[in-house]
């Protein structure tokens, strides 16, 4: 019978975080490994993330103060769409907010998730109250209650403007 020939085992080591290994991964010792970022990295990179959706929660909650129907929206979403056409078609006047447009889009819509618990759009504002998504606006002008609250917020003329859809 021949020898077998055998190495030593390499030794294997927790990675620590300083060579950009992921906490408690094991990696042969080599001092080179490269699979993450250090976490004090992570966490200085999350802390500008939270700094960011901060800021721009404080833009969207000034846009909707400022205006008295918001309408934060994707251009390319259908629902979106059908929530602009029912308000145009009622005569209201609104501001849209296109979040696939804006340069800090993702981070608004980051902050909106957080400030609405809605991360869809559209996500319609009248007078600095929530009305919801698309469903929700269809809905409460169904049951006859957009026409009144957007009389009353001053963005269309008379009641009397209610194309039933």
């Amino acid at each position: 019978m021949g020898r077998e020939s055998r190495q030593a085992p390499m030794k294997l080591e927790p990675c620590r975080g300083a060579q950009w290994g992921r906490m408690g991964d094991f990696h042969p010792a080599h001092n080179t490994c490269k699979r993450a970022p250090p976490l004090d990295f992570v966490f200085t990179l999350q802390a500008g993330i939270n700094l960011l959706v901060a800021m721009a929660l404080d833009k969207a909650k000034e846009i909707v103060a400022s205006s008295p129907v918001v309408v934060f929206s994707k251009t390319h979403c259908p629902y979106s769409a059908r929530a602009k056409q029912l308000l145009t078609e009622l005569g209201a006047s609104y501001e849209v907010v296109e979040l696939d447009v804006e340069s800090d889009g993702p981070e608004l819509q980051a902050a909106l998730a957080e400030w609405t618990g809605q991360r869809t759009v559209p996500n319609v504002f009248i007078k600095e109250k929530r009305i919801g998504g698309c469903d929700a606006t269809m809905a409460m002008h169904n049951a006859g209650n957009l026409v009144p609250l957007l009389t009353e917020a001053g963005v269309i003329a008379s009641a009397t403007a209610a194309p039933s859809l």
